[in-house]
């Protein structure tokens, strides 16, 4: 997938899934709310260079950092979707699983 921002245009491949601890760790750094100067500092270096290990496979060119949040977005979503087309996050129409509640008995074996 391309995805152009500021008239640069980048490929975008699906993360892989080794690169998806990345993926989960930017996300985490992201709802931080450090305390002070110092800590904003470090996750700030820690999400440079998950963005960094991310981008390294899955971006070309590498991003500029002005662009890391589009190109962060637009990986995410192609990865969404290719894993939704994949059928990964989907269940066929009409095919709920039947959650069991505690008041009706469950049966393992029909006699």
């Amino acid at each position: 997938m391309k995805l152009k921002v500021e008239n640069i245009e980048y490929e975008l491949i699906p993360i892989p899934p080794q690169l998806a601890p990345y993926n989960t760790y930017v996300a985490h750094l992201l709802q931080q709310l450090p305390k002070n100067c110092e800590e904003a500092k470090r996750v700030s270096d820690e999400m440079s260079k998950a963005l960094d290990a991310l981008f390294g496979g899955t971006v070309k060119p590498q991003p500029e950092k002005r662009h890391h949040i589009q190109v962060f977005n637009g990986l995410n979503d192609l990865t969404k979707k290719v894993m939704e087309d994949a059928g990964l996050f989907r269940q066929p129409k009409g095919q709920r699983t039947k959650k069991s509640s505690p008041t009706e008995p469950h049966n393992s074996s029909k006699t």
